[in-house]
């Protein structure tokens, strides 16, 4: 799994996906989220999270939070933490990062 997700990052497949996150038409959006959802399952994050923190479409960033609370991946909870703790989100990105948290974390428990 792992390599797959390092094919689709090199192939900047990833970059090239967010938008779809936030297209109207939900099959580009269900490609782009199951792409997510391997990379969070492979541990492949640091793109994910980048994008949670500077992408420049509220809903993409916003697209990555729900993906990530449908998953429920616990390997994202070190991430999400990091963001929180840097400070520089913005207030809304900064409250779904907060909720998926605590979703995630009731999950966990």
């Amino acid at each position: 799994m792992r390599q797959a997700a390092r094919g689709a990052i090199e192939a900047d497949l990833f970059n090239r996906s967010f938008a779809r996150l936030a297209h109207t038409e939900k099959t580009a959006a269900y490609e782009a989220a199951a792409l997510v959802a391997l990379l969070l399952r492979s541990g492949e994050t640091r793109e994910v999270f980048d994008a949670i923190k500077s992408h420049q479409v509220l809903n993409v960033r916003k697209a990555i939070l729900q993906i990530i609370r449908i998953t429920k991946e616990p390997n994202a909870l070190e991430g999400l933490y990091s963001l929180l703790e840097k400070n520089s989100l913005p207030e809304e990105v900064h409250k779904e990062v907060d909720e998926t948290i605590k979703e995630i974390g009731l999950v966990l428990v």
